[in-house]
């Protein structure tokens, strides 16, 4: 513990303030930019997980397998426009088509044709299947109007709609 003089108290806020100053200059980098484009070991070393000292970092042998490529967001794609059909496809961690209209009665078809297994699980409960492993479907048949949101249960961040008229 450093031991201050006398108004320590000020001497404490003011050595906090500039270490914490200090901190933030040194991971913002120029202009707001992050730090660790530009971190190089000092040994010489090449930096865990980086096929050298600098381009695309390789994957790391502690990642999760099958996890890379997944998005990381799961607000539903702005551009997912409405489109008539009865079959989606699982592919590249989403659904495709991600908004889907169909007439009361009918059934739809989703898919896997992705490398991991995935689920088509109703928001409200209403439908839900098993997990697919690749290869695998699943349907079923929307017998009353309405918006029904899914989502896949292993990996939230891909979510559907049916809209039935």
């Amino acid at each position: 513990m450093i031991h201050f003089p006398r108004g320590g108290r000020r001497w404490r806020l003011a050595v906090l303030a500039a270490a914490g100053a200090m901190l933030l200059a040194a991971c913002a980098g120029p202009a707001g930019t992050s730090a660790s484009a530009t971190i190089s070991p000092a040994s010489g070393q090449k930096l865990a997980g980086f096929s050298g000292n600098t381009g695309t970092p390789s994957a790391l042998p502690t990642a999760r397998p099958g996890m890379s490529g997944m998005p990381m967001s799961a607000a539903p794609s702005a551009a997912a426009r409405p489109v008539s059909a009865d079959a989606v496809t699982i592919l590249n961690f989403a659904f495709g088509p991600q908004v889907i209209t169909v007439k009361a009665g009918t059934t739809v078809h989703w898919t896997n044709r992705d490398t991991e297994a995935h689920t088509v699980t109703s928001n409200t409960g209403a439908f839900g299947s098993p997990v697919l492993q690749p290869g695998a479907s699943y349907s079923f048949t929307f017998a009353k109007p309405g918006t029904y949101h899914y989502h896949c249960s292993i990996h939230p961040f891909m979510t559907g709609m049916v809209m039935v008229s």
